[in-house]
């Protein structure tokens, strides 16, 4: 089994790193895939216009560029560490208001896409060059961070023009997404070094852009998270996420399962340690007891064991 991120960013958009350098960073840490998902504002729109003005977006001019890069980055990476490098963007309607706003990620993309369209046309234009379309980050209105809602408003209308729907945000689970039977990805959307730590795909097909497309439609694939050394993390509990950075069966087809809820309850329960900063007293080794208080804000959770599906006991307001 290998992994592979599908969403991060690069100086073209607004990402922290040269496209050369984020190829290094995820190559000498193992990954088996990566996708280059630069943002691609619209041009007509306030925000789409100040995007470009900051040079925070690809543009039809730069676009061409882009591509040869990650071109020339693909080559280099398969050289060097055996790595595919997909290249992508991340369509982006951004608006003042959240039920207005969407992102859309294009993996495998050929051909420049204009992100005024309407999404219904997007998808059509981004299925009809092969490439993988995914709702990246579709929040819901009931979680507590603010975000884009478009997508996930009009999810039952949207849920068959999509290959795939993200369950995370920059690290952060969507239980919301997590719960329903949509055809799920486990991303980064990352802009900085840090990010990288958080929920990837796992695969065990060759690594080849039309295997890893096959994967994806048709959900042949695994969530795992990844702990990195590139910044030490904030929780004390990173012992345990080295004893549980593989999460078996929790792919999307084993969601309808009769365990389903035993298995979101272990998934989110290893998010909810993967952000905790407050941990009274932690034992690393396998069966020792855990005592853990004040998670966050408002939130309590007591715990017995580190085997996850069994720890949460109660928790509130998280």
């Amino acid at each position: 089994m290998w992994m592979a991120d599908f969403h991060m960013h690069t100086k073209y958009s607004d990402g922290k790193l040269e496209l050369r350098d984020l190829v290094d960073l995820y190559g000498k840490l193992g990954f088996g895939a990566i996708a280059i998902t630069d943002h691609l504002c619209e041009e007509k729109t306030l925000l789409g216009k100040a995007a470009a003005y900051l040079d925070k977006t690809l543009t039809p001019q730069s676009f061409p560029l882009y591509l040869e890069e990650i071109r020339i980055e693909a080559d280099r990476a398969w050289t060097l560490y055996r790595m595919l490098v997909i290249p992508g963007i991340e369509i982006t309607k951004n608006s003042l208001r959240h039920h207005r706003s969407a992102h859309i990620l294009a993996l495998g993309i050929k051909n420049y896409i204009r992100a005024d369209l309407s999404i219904p046309e997007i998808l059509k234009e981004i299925r009809s060059q092969g490439a993988i379309s995914v709702a990246a980050h579709p929040i819901s209105k009931n979680y507590v961070r603010g975000g884009h809602y478009h997508l996930w408003d009009h999810r039952e209308e949207l849920k068959d023009l999509f290959d795939a729907w993200e369950i995370t945000d920059n690290g952060e689970l969507l239980k919301a997404v997590a719960e329903t039977k949509l055809p799920k990805l486990a991303n980064s959307d990352l802009h900085r070094p840090h990010q990288i730590q958080s929920w990837k795909n796992t695969f065990g097909c060759e690594r080849s852009w039309e295997a890893v497309a096959d994967a994806i439609r048709n959900q042949n694939l695994d969530f795992r998270f990844f702990s990195s050394p590139v910044e030490p993390m904030t929780s004390t509990l990173f012992p345990i996420l080295q004893n549980f950075r593989s999460l078996k069966h929790l792919g999307s087809k084993h969601f309808a399962s009769t365990d389903r809820v035993k298995r979101l309850k272990y998934f989110y329960a290893v998010d909810i340690f993967s952000r905790s900063r407050a941990a009274r007293k932690v034992r690393s080794s396998v069966g020792e007891e855990l005592n853990v208080s004040n998670i966050n804000a408002g939130s309590r959770l007591h715990t017995t064991t580190i085997i996850i599906s069994n720890i949460i006991n109660h928790h509130t307001g998280g």
